[in-house]
């Protein structure tokens, strides 16, 4: 596979017989840099023609080397050569192209490694943050929100505890805070009880754009194991957790101060990550914007 045509005539070929004789190229198979080459480098390498399909959603893309080379790997793996390489990006493009033009919060999608070896959904960056408020039913979520947005009727109350049964989203400019359902109510059914249960711990388990939690206990009753089950999986998370003690014009300043601190031991939670409120006098409130800011202020681009 090294002989050229001057090999021939220094062979003692003459050039006339040389020019008819058929030229045959022996080639070599193409190695994972290769094919990384050609995933980027030329004019219209597949990886340019994304990027110019992601601009028209005015979204960025972002291919990790990491994820170039895997893809070549499997290619490689799979016998397919250069060939295989657009039907091994489509493969995990498909969804989240379909997905975009329905969508305004996306800022840049991601592709890891893990889309390729593991199947494993692009990352998903988006612009802003989310703030959960987390706490069991009755202990004032909705009276809390409206007191901290200053509206009377933004969120609704309710004398039957247990009535949100969703995640309601709020738009507060710079972030989201979700009002999630309150846990523990007794009289919801079973199964519906269960419902609540899981779509609480999945939120708080996989949802990606969550930066902080804002958890509303009551000053007057001490953790119940629901709400020290909803503590194993706040550490788990690691995540930045805020204790909002609501109702605390039940009791006078000395005693609730005392009530809290002993919430907060029952909880291992340090007591300097705990704020006194009260949606009718207004205490902590400012407190608690400050805080929630600081978690939107400290934390880094979110993905899904």
């Amino acid at each position: 596979n090294e002989v050229e045509p001057d090999d021939l005539l220094r062979y003692g070929l003459i050039p006339e017989l040389v020019g008819r004789l058929p030229v045959s190229v022996a080639l070599d198979s193409l190695d994972a840099d290769a094919l990384m080459t050609i995933l980027v480098e030329p004019k219209n390498a597949l990886t340019k023609q994304y990027h110019k399909m992601f601009e028209l959603e005015d979204v960025g893309l972002t291919f990790e080397p990491d994820a170039l080379r895997a893809v070549a790997q499997l290619a490689i793996r799979r016998g397919a050569g250069a060939r295989g390489l657009r039907a091994i990006l489509e493969d995990v493009m498909t969804d989240i192209m379909f997905d975009l033009p329905g969508r305004t919060d996306v800022r840049e999608v991601v592709i890891t490694k893990e889309c390729i070896t593991d199947r494993r959904p692009p990352l998903v960056v988006t612009p802003r943050p989310e703030i959960c408020l987390l706490g069991r039913s009755n202990v004032g979520k909705s009276t809390l929100i409206n007191a901290y947005a200053g509206r009377r009727a933004l969120a609704r109350t309710s004398r039957i505890p247990g009535k949100t049964r969703l995640c309601n989203v709020f738009d507060a400019e710079t972030f989201y805070l979700v009002d999630l359902p309150g846990y523990g109510y007794a009289k919801t059914s079973k199964r519906e009880h269960r419902g609540l249960q899981v779509l609480v711990r999945e939120y708080l388990v996989t949802r990606s754009a969550l930066a902080g939690v804002v958890w509303l206990l009551d000053v007057r009753r001490d953790p119940s194991p629901d709400d020290l089950a909803v503590s194993e999986i706040l550490g788990q998370r690691q995540l930045p957790v805020l204790v909002a003690v609501t109702k605390g014009d039940k009791f006078g300043r000395g005693r609730r101060t005392q009530r809290a601190r002993a919430i907060m031991d029952a909880l291992g939670i340090p007591f300097d990550q705990c704020v006194i409120t009260s949606a009718h006098t207004g205490d902590g409130i400012e407190d608690l914007r400050q805080s929630i800011l600081y978690f939107v202020a400290n934390s880094p681009p979110t993905e899904e």
